[in-house]
């Protein structure tokens, strides 16, 4: 009802444009003179207005709930229901002979009730806002619901894990730094076993940058001395590959038929990190770093839950953790731990991360 300059004080758009013309205009000045001539018969006339609206709310509650909730049947709308109803000029509300049958469409539900919030996809079709629901809502009940799901297939593509998480040369506040590797550490698990069957550990001796930053050095608690009389990143290698043939690896084994893969906590350890120094020093290394268990997105897909880091894992999994942080052996250890938990919970660990193809330039 507001018109003119009620309307430029910021009442928002409840009445016309202001203009002075326009149907709205007009419908504005038709209604504020009845009230202004007759106020007493206008507000009974509001107040019958609102209480009819009030009663055909409730008789459309009414009947929608006596209907069919409990077979597997939801009303499509408010208009099929309120059919039978109409309003006669004094505002009070009368119903028509015979109530008009609302049309109903099937939902999905199981056995003739609303399912449980954890039920096979095959036998639920979610909606598009339970789809768009956090990942981390409802932990406990998500991880029931893993532990449940079929496996993807009834044999383990593998049977060892070898968990690396590798340290690196790091400068505080430095973004164009070039990272070297100063730790190697290998937990190899045995998933047959669920449990830890041996391990390797190395510092690795840098060769651009020498000398460790205190940042580092606080960081990750290696101290120069002992990157010092360790060997080249070239010489640990070949280390860690007679370690892994002392084992009983398969290393010239294609890949379907290998025995063994690595695992790491995301993608950096086996691509920002030592493919990066192989591709710039010019150092071999096995096919077997390729490809590997990416068990930071592993074990979100599987638990349902939002990525996160390694305690946050392990606090998911009733654990804690163990050593100190951002130390290399310390954290493959911890990361054997949460793959030693999936397994027990029903995951089969598979290959879901590899290096992209290098483009091979051919002269013509």
């Amino acid at each position: 009802l507001l018109c003119g300059p009620r309307r430029r004080r910021g009442l928002g758009r409840l009445g016309c444009s202001g203009r002075g013309k326009g149907r709205r205009h007009e419908r504005c000045m038709r209604t504020m003179a009845a009230w202004q001539a007759k106020p007493r018969e206008c507000a009974a006339q509001t107040v019958r207005s609102v209480r009819s609206i009030c009663l055909c709310v409730q008789l459309f509650l009414q009947h929608t709930s006596a209907m069919h909730l409990n077979q597997g049947i939801a009303a499509s709308g408010t208009q099929q229901a309120i059919r039978g109803l109409k309003m006669d000029r004094s505002g009070t509300m009368t119903q028509l002979l015979g109530r008009a049958t609302p049309r109903y469409s099937r939902c999905h539900v199981v056995n003739g009730a609303r399912p449980p919030p954890l039920t096979a996809r095959s036998e639920l079709s979610l909606s598009r806002r339970s789809k768009r629901r956090k990942r981390g809502a409802h932990k406990e009940e998500m991880q029931q619901f893993a532990i449940e799901r079929p496996a993807r297939s009834a044999e383990r593509p593998f049977r060892y894990l070898c968990v690396l998480d590798v340290e690196a040369t790091c400068e505080e506040f430095s973004r164009n730094y070039v990272h070297e590797i100063i730790e190697l550490p290998v937990v190899l698990v045995d998933l047959e076993k669920s449990r830890v069957s041996s391990e390797f550990h190395t510092y690795v001796k840098p060769t651009a940058n020498k000398t460790l930053s205190p940042f580092c050095t606080r960081l990750t608690g290696i101290r120069q001395s002992q990157v010092d009389a360790a060997p080249t990143l070239e010489t640990a290698l070949v280390q860690l590959e007679g370690w892994l043939e002392a084992q009983g690896m398969l290393l010239d084994a294609p890949v379907a038929e290998r025995n063994f893969a690595f695992a790491a906590d995301g993608p950096w350890d086996l691509k920002n990190f030592l493919d990066a120094e192989c591709e710039r020093k010019g150092i071999r290394k096995g096919a077997y770093f390729d490809k590997w268990v990416n068990l930071k997105q592993l074990f979100s897909d599987f638990y349902r839950v939002r990525s996160c880091k390694i305690h946050k894992m392990l606090e998911f999994q009733g654990m804690t953790f163990e050593g100190r942080l951002h130390s290399g052996i310390d954290d493959s250890r911890n990361i054997a731990r949460i793959a030693i938990k999936m397994a027990q919970d029903g995951c089969v660990m598979y290959l879901n991360e590899g290096l992209s193809r290098k483009p091979k330039f051919v002269s013509l």
